[in-house]
């Protein structure tokens, strides 16, 4: 039977983002097969006019008036503009006009792309240099692209210039992924020397790099992982004018074929710095010597200690209260015993030999995994995280190296990272929260989730806590406050006091016991949900990490998700390519069906029909 559409005895304004993106006018029609013809008297937009940068996007919104519902068909004049349901996207430089059309009425918007890529008029182009001339260049940025370093791998250099008035330079070359790099450093490579600089001195560079794909680069002989759109670049290195025919750079950039396929990058802002002196510069410490630093930061990577496995510190500096720490570990060698890590530590003088404090500092990192914080197991999300643990400080004799700040990053729980570290303070830990209160030595857990496991059961999990004989949940109304019911709990275990309580929300935090003494509440909490709507968030900390099989996904459970859905995003276009449903460290089955290229891997959580928003955070997976 044919519905039909119910006029209106008056005008009706409609304000739509539009429901289409066909290219060609279409009229509207009802949900029937009939077509009915709708009166549009006006469409305007709120934008008659765009200025974007390549990357950027903007919404339109069309005002419609019209005697009845009708759909706004949105098209771009040209490829230097998308634009979908209203969503403009910038995607090259240049102008075009946007038309968003409802019934035989249309309206446009005059976009222009400024393109920030675009050749200047001062440009110079960069020469070639075989790396044996790579000193005759005079200081002047070069790129260095020897077919026979290559190992069978084919590239060329499209675009190579440096412009002396925007002080940037623009390097942008294609490899063919079907050819044989051979070894992942054999790269295509962007040069310079600096003769203002001092041969064996200790440099920080910095820049600003602009990427159309993301991967991983080596600066001046250290890994950087870089995303797709703006970078801000340090690394520390010691400089090295060396003779002739070796072509060691001030200013060397590698472009691993591997790790970063082809890419057009833009590079300004270069600066060198002196980072030297002992508040800077960190220092490789043997253990047995960490008292000789005092209270300077230093690291401990003695390869004895590790056991087999092979690892470089890449960066350690301290400047201006801003520790980095950069380090790159060899998955395919053997670390051995869990723990046999590279680490991190302090000793702090002013603090008092077997008082107990509270270590607590805000750390930056490009990994999701587990460290240990001064004895403390400690789970890190990829981005911000707030650390706080509780110690007894032990100056104990040298040789046994243990520091007031000591972090170890274990090799198959965390791999090669690089991690950044503010407002680090020590204070005494003073009468705890949680159970039984008073002061307490041993760490709240972190990082705690409920979730349902079906037949009205749940389970609750936490970062374990080193030296824990034991573990209480705590069911604190969500809207009140107030304590309703604890039990004891395992890690990964049920919560046997559900089916007891009362129908509503709920907090679940969870404290730890050593022997009799228990400890403060933990600071993060699980959502009980009991006979209401689960509220669904996106993962957070996600992570792809290569197997035998090709790629796992693994991120931090979502309290109440019964499954979880990977979004693959083209990396250069951020495009839709695929989506498939995961388990959280499950392999990503798609990957074979995908094109060559990068792509960002966004997670959602799912329940009940319901189905959360795209993790802010993704993982890389890059398919050759």
């Amino acid at each position: 039977m044919k519905s039909k559409l119910i006029a209106l005895s008056a005008s009706l304004m409609l304000v739509l983002a539009g429901c289409s993106n066909e290219a060609n006018f279409t009229p509207a029609t009802s949900s029937g097969s009939s077509q009915e013809t709708v009166n549009v008297e006006s469409i305007t937009l709120d934008k008659t006019s765009l200025t974007l940068s390549v990357g950027q996007i903007a919404t339109l919104t069309a005002t419609v008036t019209s005697d009845s519902p009708v759909s706004v068909i949105w098209e771009s004049s040209n490829a230097h503009v998308t634009v979908d349901d209203g969503v403009v996207t910038a995607v090259s430089g240049g102008t075009a006009t946007v038309t968003a059309r409802a019934g035989d009425k249309s309206a446009s918007c005059e976009v222009t792309v400024l393109d920030d890529d675009a050749r200047p008029d001062d440009a110079v182009d960069l020469q070639y240099s075989t790396g044996e001339d790579l000193p005759t260049h005079n200081g002047a940025y070069c790129y260095f692209n020897d077919p026979e370093k290559w190992s069978g791998a084919t590239a060329e250099v499209n675009e190579a210039y440096y412009s002396p008035s925007q002080n940037r330079v623009l390097f942008d070359y294609t490899y063919d992924p079907t050819s044989n790099p051979g070894e992942n450093k054999w790269s295509v490579q962007l040069n310079k020397e600096n003769d203002s600089l001092v041969d064996g001195q200790k440099y920080s560079l910095t820049f600003k790099l602009k990427s159309n794909v993301a991967g991983s680069i080596v600066v001046n002989g250290a890994n950087v992982s870089i995303v797709t759109g703006e970078n801000n670049i340090a690394v520390t290195y010691t400089e090295q004018n060396i003779a002739v025919g070796d072509h060691i750079a001030s200013f060397a950039l590698q472009f691993p074929f591997q790790t970063f396929g082809s890419a057009r990058v833009s590079i300004s802002n270069v600066e060198w710095k002196d980072p030297s002196g002992p508040a800077n510069s960190l220092e490789y410490s043997t253990g047995e010597d960490l008292a000789s630093h005092g209270d300077n930061y230093c690291y401990f990577n003695d390869p004895k200690k590790w056991s087999g496995a092979t690892a470089e510190v890449n960066e350690a500096t301290y400047v201006d209260g801003v520790l980095t720490f950069d380090y790159t570990y060899d998955p395919t060698s053997n670390p051995g015993d869990n723990k046999w890590s590279v680490q991190l530590m302090r000793e702090n003088s002013s603090l008092v030999d077997g008082q107990t404090y509270t270590l607590s500092f805000n750390m930056n990192s490009n990994k999701a995994g587990s460290i240990i914080v001064n004895g403390e197991d400690t789970n890190i999300v990829v981005g911000d995280n707030t650390i706080s643990v509780t110690y007894v400080e032990q100056n104990l004799a040298v040789g046994d190296h243990v520091a007031s700040f000591a972090i170890q990053f274990p090799f198959q729980t965390f791999g090669s990272a690089r991690v950044v570290i503010t407002n680090i303070a020590w204070n005494e830990a003073g009468g705890g929260g949680g159970g039984g209160g008073g002061s307490s030595t041993i760490s709240a857990p972190e990082g705690v989730v409920v979730n349902p496991i079906g037949g009205g059961q749940y389970i609750v999990a936490f970062a374990a806590v080193a030296g824990a004989t034991g573990y209480k949940a705590y069911y604190v109304n969500f809207d009140t406050g107030v304590d309703v019911d604890n039990e004891p709990v395992t890690n990964g275990g049920p919560l046997n006091k559900v089916s007891s309580l009362a129908e509503g929300k709920y907090k679940v935090f969870v404290t730890a016991f050593k022997d009799e003494e228990e400890s403060a509440r933990s600071e993060s909490f699980g959502v009980l949900n009991l006979g209401g709507e689960v509220d669904l968030v996106p993962p957070v900390g996600i992570v792809v990490n290569p197997v035998a099989e090709g790629h796992i996904i693994a991120f931090a459970p979502v309290a109440g998700a019964t499954s979880y859905q990977v979004y693959y995003v083209n990396a250069s276009t951020s495009a839709d390519v695929d989506n498939e449903e995961v388990q959280n460290g499950g392999l990503l089955t798609k990957e074979a069906s995908l094109p060559s290229g990068t792509y960002h891997c966004y997670v959602t959580s799912k329940a009940g029909g319901k189905e959360s928003a795209r993790s802010e955070g993704y993982g890389v997976l890059t398919v050759a």
